[in-house]
């Protein structure tokens, strides 16, 4: 399918893109106007968000707010990722390798994970999260990616080197410098 751009007075959107729908929108609110961007599409909301959880936004001293359904993120997220890793050309998790049927077998039992950052002085930041896993959908495949990484416990993050016939030699291949030797001790 090919890639096509979607573009309106309010919003360009990306189409043709496989398991993702980028776009960017404007929005007007009695706060300002604001530009949202994602990479799955916002599901229209029924019922107004909980005014308990508005007055919680509106604390002073609250720097960060993140807050999802950490089952439901979980089913998305993997799409975003691969696709992410396929385009890097970076190994890609097998989910019938060990780490992947773990994630598929815990992932439907997590539920809300919070996470919250405040000032708590001029100088220091409090981190305070409430998740039945302990991290984010997120964090989740980051960890299974890095128990899967080919040289575990090494995750090695340079590009990889630019893909060649064989035969061929690369044009501009990445090369590691020459280890430094470590001085003499006294």
């Amino acid at each position: 399918m090919p890639l096509t751009i979607t573009m309106t007075n309010r919003e360009i959107s990306l189409g043709g893109v496989p398991f993702i729908s980028p776009f960017v929108q404007a929005v007007r609110e009695p706060a300002g106007d604001f530009l949202v961007g994602g990479f799955f599409e916002n599901p229209p909301r029924f019922r107004p968000l909980p005014p308990e959880l508005l007055a919680h936004l509106n604390q002073p001293n609250l720097v960060y707010y993140h807050w999802e359904i950490t089952a439901e993120r979980l089913k998305e997220l993997p799409q975003l990722s691969q696709l992410a890793l396929s385009l890097t050309s970076r190994y890609q998790v097998e989910y019938e390798s060990v780490a992947g049927k773990w994630l598929d077998r815990a992932g439907p039992a997590l539920g809300i994970t919070v996470t919250e950052v405040t000032q708590t002085a001029p100088n220091e930041l409090a981190f305070k999260r409430t998740a039945p896993g302990g991290l984010t959908a997120i964090e989740l495949l980051a960890f299974v990616d890095w128990l899967e990484a080919p040289q575990f416990p090494a995750f090695d993050l340079r590009l990889p080197s630019p893909r060649v016939r064989p035969g061929q030699k690369p044009l501009n291949p990445i090369t590691t410098p020459p280890a430094t030797p470590a001085p003499p001790h006294p």
